[in-house]
């Protein structure tokens, strides 16, 4: 968690990051933290999850920044069913 967070400032180094909630979850069977953040005085949420492999001491990293661009209301298609699909299905090969 310590790496995540210094991560996060580091990322953004031009920008007021303000963290908003900070979750430990199970993807896959594997340990996450998803973050919840906004940057400045925006009032879009952005959310990064990180899913860590400890086997192969790897974290892979998840990012979704709130909006509706890509949305396909015909087809009940929208940026965050897509990211929430991405998480529900992560996989990794051993």
């Amino acid at each position: 968690e310590d790496h995540i967070l210094s991560f996060l400032v580091n990322y953004y180094p031009d920008k007021q990051f303000k963290l908003e909630s900070q979750t430990s979850m199970r993807i896959n069977n594997q340990p996450a933290i998803a973050i919840k953040y906004k940057l400045g005085d925006t009032t879009e949420i952005r959310e990064l999850v990180f899913v860590t492999v400890s086997e192969s001491k790897t974290i892979y990293t998840f990012s979704f920044i709130g909006g509706s661009a890509c949305d396909v209301p015909e087809i009940g298609l929208s940026e965050q069913t897509v990211f929430e699909h991405a998480l529900e299905t992560f996989n990794v090969e051993k």
